[in-house]
């Protein structure tokens, strides 16, 4: 799992919704079919 992704996730976790939408964000620039940074950032 991307570095991205762990950060994103920990900040959707501890309630940072927009921060966690941001680097979801950035993971589905860098990882397009990375089916968990677009998941997450629905999620956020």
């Amino acid at each position: 799992m991307s570095d991205l992704i762990q950060q994103a996730g920990m900040a959707l976790s501890s309630g940072q919704f927009t921060d966690a939408m941001e680097l979801f964000d950035k993971a589905r620039e860098a990882e397009p079919d990375n089916a968990v940074a677009h998941y997450g950032w629905a999620e956020s």
